[in-house]
């Protein structure tokens, strides 16, 4: 006896072949818990299998074989975080299982690597097809490194109600450079004794 692995696992494309030898020829087969009534059982799933054979003079004999399955594929995946609004991140995913000889597609961006970079920030999937054309897919999230975190302080009062003579600094603590201004606002509290330059600076990242 003999069988065939199926392709992927879980799915019923293997099979097994019995050759007889001896008794009186005019066999007849019959194959439990699936397989036909004839020396070769197809569309096999992975297990064990039994085989009556029974010659023209009603003498039988029953083998068994199993029918193997390739391991599951399995995929992790890892990712490099990616600036704000900048396509510096990456995505890596490991195979494990299956048959080797793997492709890979990934979405967006259609690449065919394993390891693609050059990635905006956010979720990508792929899809792993190994050598028998059996498929698994995942995600793979590329964070975003984020904006600059910044804190502004008044370093000089206003010297009088109204006036415009105040100065503020910008501590910037995260981002990547160069950094620069998109708005100034001033406000003054009309009925505060102490006036002060409060100064609300948004920095961003050019695109």
């Amino acid at each position: 006896m003999q069988s065939i692995p199926t392709l992927c696992n879980s799915d019923s494309t293997g099979s097994a072949s019995v050759n007889v030898s001896g008794g009186t020829a005019g066999y007849s087969y019959e194959w439990s818990p699936a397989g036909g009534t004839t020396a070769n059982a197809n569309n096999l799933r992975a297990g064990n299998y039994s085989v009556t054979v029974t010659d023209a003079n009603g003498c039988t004999s029953t083998n068994s074989i199993t029918v193997s399955e390739p391991s599951p594929i399995q995929l992790t995946t890892n990712t490099t975080m990616a600036a704000c609004n900048v396509a510096n991140g990456s995505a890596t995913v490991n195979v494990n299982g299956g048959s080797p000889g793997y492709t890979y597609l990934w979405s967006p961006g259609n690449s065919t690597s394993v390891n693609p970079g050059n990635l905006f920030a956010g979720v990508y999937s792929v899809i792993v097809t190994d050598n028998n054309g059996c498929t698994e897919s995942a995600l793979a999230n590329v964070p975003s490194g984020g904006g600059p975190v910044i804190e502004v302080q008044p370093t000089q009062n206003v010297s009088c109600n109204g006036g415009n003579n105040g100065a503020a600094t910008v501590n910037v603590s995260s981002g990547a450079g160069p950094l620069h201004s998109t708005g100034l606002r001033e406000i003054i509290p009309m009925r505060s004794r102490q006036v002060y330059l409060q100064a609300i600076i948004q920095l961003s990242l050019p695109m």
